[in-house]
């Protein structure tokens, strides 16, 4: 705007100036809740790359200008989240704040590989965690389990899993609520070959003769 003051009287004058009125700072945001627990969370607003975002705790941002978050580095849970913009330019500071919603990830792990001598194989390290709460176990071969949905479940082997020498086993998570879909893992089950011995044929000879042995292994 331009300004002006013009005096009066007999000897009138003038003068001009210009003054800019600008808008304070809007800090607001959102983010597109829920998320589940891996990946990045940015939120959208005016206030998005106009100040410094923080929270109360449990929350790992990878940019704090833009208040992008690292998903699978922050605690899962309802976390506050607040934006403030210093004051600057004539223009009071402005602050924000609203909820990022983490749900948390299912997580499973099917345990070490393993070498196996004999017809069947029970696992004893599998583990479940997160939001997960139930597993089902698969094969990538012809065997099966006696119980595919205990977690350390029990493999018999089939005949094409003898004849390839190597099975996959692959344990999957239920699919939790909210937007966190099911997770898998595998262990790869090798197999040893029996050891295997023959003595040979029985056989009668005569007393002090020799005789040659035909053994195999």
């Amino acid at each position: 705007y331009t300004i002006t003051y013009t005096t009066s009287g007999v000897c009138p004058a003038s003068s001009t100036f210009d003054i800019s009125i600008v808008n304070g700072f809007d800090a607001t945001f959102v983010y597109a809740n829920p998320f589940c627990q891996s990946g990045t969370a940015t939120p959208t607003g005016a206030g998005v790359g106009q100040g410094t975002f923080s929270s109360t705790g449990g929350v790992v941002f990878l940019d704090a200008v833009n208040g992008v978050v690292d998903l699978a580095a922050s605690s899962a849970g309802t976390q506050v989240i607040t934006n403030d913009i210093p004051a600057q330019g004539g223009c009071a500071a402005a602050t924000y704040s609203d909820n990022l919603i983490i749900e948390q990830a299912a997580s499973v792990y099917a345990g070490a590989d393993a070498f196996v001598c004999g017809s069947n194989y029970t696992v004893s390290d599998a583990t479940i965690g997160g939001s997960a709460s139930s597993v089902t176990w698969t094969t990538s071969g012809d065997g099966t389990f006696t119980d595919p949905n205990v977690l350390n479940a029990t493999y018999n082997l089939g005949v094409n899993d003898l004849i390839s020498g190597t099975v996959t086993l692959i344990v999957t998570t239920d699919d939790p609520a909210g937007t966190c879909p099911d997770t898998s893992d595998n262990m790869t089950i090798t197999l040893s070959t029996l050891p295997f011995a023959l003595a040979g044929e029985d056989d009668t000879i005569c007393g002090g003769s020799t005789y040659t042995l035909s053994g195999s292994v």
